[in-house]
C-alpha cells in the first residue's frame, strides 16, 4: 500500500487539514485525519505546510482535437499541470470520419496518461448546410452510449431542432435517457419559451453562456453551467458572479498546443483566485462538481474513489511534486510520462480547384456592390453581422485592403464539389493569407488572405495532408496534422514550434488577432450566430437560412 502525508483538502466539507491517506490498486483505501480541521480558504492554507493534497483536476468539457494533439500526447502535457480526467466530446473527428474517428480516440484515449471520458456526439454532422465525412444518427448513439468510456450524450448543438421537435434528434435524447447518462447542452442566446423548451426535453449543462444573465436564467432552470475559458473563446471574467452556484464548472472547451504548455485546469484555478472566487468554489468546479455530474469515481479524497491525486509544494502557484491517476505515479520530479501513440489509418481527399473558383464572379467591371461581412474579434467564437462595398476588377470583386474586407472561402474536403464564398472583416491581414483544415465543425479546407494568389498557394498546401499553413510573400509556415487533419502525434513542443512560426508569418502578414488560427477556424461553425461559412454558402444563423453574399448593386 503507498502511504500520502500532508495537508488534505476536503472538497466536500470544505476543510483543510493535516492527514494521511492510503492508495491501494487503483483506489483510495482509507483517509485519516492527524491534525485540527480549519475552514478551507486561503488565509486558512496559508497557516497549513506542504505538501498539499487535493484531487485531481478535471477538465468536464475539452474537444481534444482542439489541442492539435492525439489523446495519449494531450494527456502527457495536460498531468504536468494536475490534470487527471477529462470529458472529451469528439464531435470533431466524428465530422472527419465518422465511427472509425471516435474507436481511434477511445482506444488511443485508454492508453493516455490521465483519464479519457467521452460523450457521444450528438450533431454529426452540426447542421444540414454543410457537407462532412461522417454521421452519427440514433441507431449509433444507442450503441455508443453503452461503451464504458463514454459517460453522456455530447453537447447538443441543435436546439431549434430540440425546440421544434425534430424526431430524429429527441430520439437520441431518448437513448442517452435510457442509458441513464446526462446530456450536456449548447445554446448561446436561448432565451425564454424556447429555453424552458430546451431543457424540459432533458439538457442539463451549457457552456455557451457569455453574460451574466444568460448564465443565472439558465441556472434558474436547473442548467448546471460550465464557465468556459478558452484558447479562443474566454467567458470566465464575465461569468465570475455564477460561482458559488448549483453545480457550476470550469472548462476549456478548446485549447491549443501553446496553451497547454502554459497551463490547463490550474491556470483556470489561478484565474479564479485573482478574481476573489472563494478558494471552495474554485476548486469544486473543477473536481467534484464534474465528477458527481457525470459519474467519475474520483473528484474527492474518500475511500472507494479512484486514487486520482495531485500533490503539490506551492498551492497558490500550484507547483505540482507529483500526479497519481488510479493509483499510478504519472508525473514526478518535472518529467512527462512517455506515451506510444497510435496513427491513424485516413488519407484526406484533396479537393481540385482553380485560381477562379476562389472568387465571386462579376461581369461588369468597375461596379460597386453592398456585400454582407462577417465581424470577428478576439476572444470571440460569435461573429457579428457587418456591410461593406466592393468594387469589380477583372471579372471578380476585389478585396478591400484599407477597410480590412478580406475575401473568405470554406473548401470541401470530401466530395470535392463546392467552395463557399464570403468576406470577414477583423484579420488585418494586408499581405498574406491563412489556412487550415480545422473548421468547425466539418472541418473542411478554410483560408483568409489578403489577395486570391496567395490563397490559392496555401489552401494547395494544406489541402494534401491537412494541417495549418500562412504565406505572406515569398514566405510560407506549416504545421502538419495527419491525423485526420485535426491532430499530431509528435510531442506537444514540436506542435506548439510549428504553430508559433505559423502564427508568426500571420502577424507579418499584417494580421492584428491574438488567436488568429482559432479565430478563422470558427468561422464555420453555423450553429454559432451570427453570420457563419459554410462550403455551401453564406449562412445566417438566426435566421439558420442562406443569405447573399452581395446585398446590391451601388451606383
Amino acid at each position: 500500500m503507498m502511504i500520502l502525508e500532508g495537508s488534505l483538502m476536503n472538497v466536500i466539507t470544505a476543510e483543510i487539514y493535516s492527514g494521511r491517506l492510503g492508495i491501494e490498486d487503483e483506489l483510495i483505501e482509507f483517509v485519516e485525519q492527524t491534525g485540527t480541521a480549519s475552514p478551507l480558504t486561503l488565509e486558512n492554507i496559508e497557516k497549513f505546510p506542504p505538501p498539499f493534497i487535493l484531487p485531481g483536476l478535471v477538465d468536464g468539457h475539452i474537444h481534444i482535437e482542439s489541442s492539435m494533439l492525439t489523446p495519449t500526447r494531450f494527456g502527457q502535457i495536460a498531468v504536468s499541470h494536475g490534470t487527471t480526467s477529462v470529458i472529451s466530446d469528439p464531435h470533431e473527428i466524428a465530422n472527419v470520419i465518422g465511427i472509425p474517428g471516435l474507436r481511434f480516440m477511445i482506444e488511443d484515449g485508454r492508453n493516455s496518461p490521465i483519464n479519457v471520458y467521452y460523450t457521444a456526439p450528438s450533431c454529426v454532422p452540426a447542421t444540414d448546410f454543410e457537407t462532412s465525412g461522417g454521421s452519427v444518427n440514433s441507431n449509433a448513439i444507442e450503441r455508443l452510449l453503452k461503451i464504458e468510456d463514454i459517460v453522456a450524450l455530447g453537447e447538443m448543438m441543435n436546439y431549434p431542432g430540440v425546440v421544434n421537435g425534430d424526431k430524429e434528434i429527441l430520439a437520441k435524447i431518448d437513448e442517452a435517457k435510457k442509458a441513464g447518462k446526462p446530456i450536456d447542452g449548447h445554446a448561446p442566446g436561448l432565451t425564454g419559451p424556447d429555453l424552458c423548451k430546451y431543457v424540459k426535453a432533458g439538457i442539463t449543462t451549457d457552456h455557451e453562456c457569455s453574460t451574466m444573465d444568460e448564465a443565472v436564467e439558465k441556472s434558474r432552470l436547473g442548467m448546471k453551467i460550465q464557465v468556459r475559458q478558452g484558447s479562443a473563446a474566454r467567458n470566465l471574467p464575465d461569468l465570475l458572479g455564477i460561482y458559488g452556484t448549483h453545480g457550476v464548472m470550469t472548462v476549456s472547451d478548446d485549447r491549443g498546443p501553446c496553451e497547454m504548455l502554459e497551463g490547463h485546469m490550474d491556470s483556470h484555478l489561478k484565474l479564479l483566485l485573482k478574481n476573489g472566487i472563494p478558494f471552495t468554489d474554485a476548486i469544486r468546479s473543477m473536481t467534484i462538481n464534474p465528477c458527481e455530474h457525470y459519474g467519475i469515481g474520483s473528484g474527492a479524497l474518500v475511500p472507494g474513489r479512484l486514487a486520482d491525486i495531485v500533490v503539490l509544494d506551492d498551492l497558490l502557484e500550484f507547483k505540482v511534486n507529483s500526479v497519481y491517476v488510479r493509483g499510478k505515479r504519472m508525473f514526478a520530479d518535472c518529467t512527462l510520462p512517455p506515451v506510444e501513440p497510435r496513427k491513424l489509418d485516413y488519407t484526406p481527399k484533396a479537393p481540385s480547384f482553380s485560381l477562379e473558383d476562389l472568387m465571386i464572379k462579376s461581369e461588369i467591371e468597375g461596379a460597386r456592390y453592398k456585400v454582407r461581412v462577417m465581424e470577428v474579434a478576439d476572444g470571440r467564437i460569435t461573429t457579428g453581422k457587418g456591410e461593406g462595398i466592393l468594387e469589380t476588377r477583372d471579372g471578380h470583386l476585389i478585396p478591400n485592403i484599407d477597410e480590412d474586407i478580406l475575401p473568405l472561402v470554406v473548401i470541401d474536403r470530401y466530395e470535392g464539389k463546392r467552395i463557399g464564398k464570403g468576406f470577414v472583416r477583423g484579420f488585418g491581414i494586408r499581405n498574406g493569407a491563412l489556412c487550415s483544415s480545422i473548421a468547425h465543425d466539418s472541418h473542411n479546407i478554410i483560408c483568409v488572405g489578403s489577395d486570391y494568389k496567395q490563397m490559392e498557394r496555401v489552401v494547395k498546401r494544406v489541402s494534401r495532408t491537412g494541417g495549418i499553413g500562412a504565406v505572406s510573400g515569398i514566405m510560407l509556415a506549416f504545421l502538419p496534422l495527419p491525423e485526420a487533419g485535426l491532430m499530431s502525434t509528435e510531442h506537444v513542443n514540436d506542435v506548439a514550434e510549428d504553430l508559433t512560426w505559423v502564427k508568426d508569418i500571420v502577424k507579418l502578414s499584417g494580421c492584428s488577432l491574438e488567436s488568429p488560427v482559432i479565430t478563422l477556424s470558427f468561422l464555420s461553425l453555423l450553429v454559432i450566430p451570427e453570420l457563419k461559412l459554410s462550403d455551401r454558402g453564406l449562412f445566417d444563423s438566426g435566421s439558420f437560412n442562406f443569405v447573399d453574399v452581395i446585398m446590391e448593386k451601388v451606383e
